[in-house]
C-alpha cells in the first residue's frame, strides 16, 4: 500500500519508500505492546546506512588550525563561521586567531597550558578557541550559566593562569581574579606563530 503521493521532484523515491515502510511497520503494530520493540531501521535502510558508511575517510596527519590555514589560502574568501553576531571568512578566521596566537604567546604559553574560555554564542568564540590551538595550548568551553563559585572551582582545577573572554562577559571575567584576555574587533595583525608537538586540546567538565 502506498501511503505517500509520488511527487519525486519534492519528495525522493527512496525517501518515499522508507517512510511507507515506517507506517506500515505502525499499522501492523500491537497498539498494547511496548513501543522498544518497534523496529528501528527497515533492512533496505540499514544497508542504505552501511554503503555510505563503507569506505573511511584518509587519516589526515595534520593539525586543525593548520588545516583551517590551508582553507585560508586556497579560498579566502569563503565562509567559515556564520553565528548570531556575524560572520567570518577562512581569511579573517585565520589572521584574527593568529593575532590572539601572538598576544597568547607573551604571556608564555605552553602545551597543555588549560585557557578557559568565557563566551555566549558568538563568532568570537571560534576565533578564540582556534588562537589557543595556534599557541600550543588547551581550550576549555566554561558555561557561562555557572554560578561564580563553580567557575572558581574549575580554574582552580584547570591551575589557568589566565581567561580569554568575550567582551560581552567582561564582567563576569572580572569576578574569576585571573588575567583576562579579551576577544573582539580591536585585535591586532598577527605575527608569525609555530605550532607545537602533540599535546591536549580540548578540556572539559561534566556533572552527572
Amino acid at each position: 500500500m502506498s501511503h505517500v503521493l509520488s511527487f519525486p521532484e519534492v519528495i525522493p523515491l527512496g525517501t518515499k519508500a522508507s517512510f511507507d515502510d515506517t507506517i506500515s511497520v505502525i499499522e501492523e503494530f500491537d497498539p498494547t505492546g511496548p513501543s522498544h520493540v518497534l523496529p528501528q531501521l527497515s533492512p533496505e535502510d540499514a544497508g542504505t546506512i552501511r554503503e555510505w558508511n563503507k569506505t573511511i575517510p584518509a587519516k589526515i596527519n595534520q593539525c586543525v588550525h593548520d588545516l583551517i590555514h590551508s582553507r585560508s589560502l586556497s579560498q579566502p574568501e569563503a565562509v567559515a563561521v556564520c553565528a548570531g553576531n556575524g560572520q567570518l571568512t577562512y581569511r579573517e578566521l585565520d589572521v584574527m586567531s593568529s593575532a590572539l596566537a601572538a598576544r597568547l604567546a607573551t604571556y608564555d604559553m605552553g602545551p597543555n597550558q588549560i585557557v578557559p574560555l568565557i563566551f555566549e554564542k558568538s563568532m568570537w568564540t571560534a576565533i578564540a578557541l582556534l588562537g589557543v590551538m595556534k599557541a600550543g595550548g588547551a581550550f576549555l568551553l566554561v558555561d557561562i550559566a555557572h554560578p561564580i563559585a563553580r567557575l572558581k572551582e574549575i580554574l582552580n582545577i584547570t591551575a589557568a593562569k589566565l581567561v580569554i573572554a568575550s567582551e560581552t562577559q567582561a564582567e563576569l571575567a572580572r569576578q574569576l581574579d585571573l588575567e583576562v584576555v579579551y576577544v573582539g574587533v580591536n585585535l591586532n595583525t598577527p605575527n608569525k606563530t609555530e605550532s607545537c608537538p602533540p599535546s591536549c586540546l580540548p578540556v572539559c567538565f561534566s556533572r552527572f
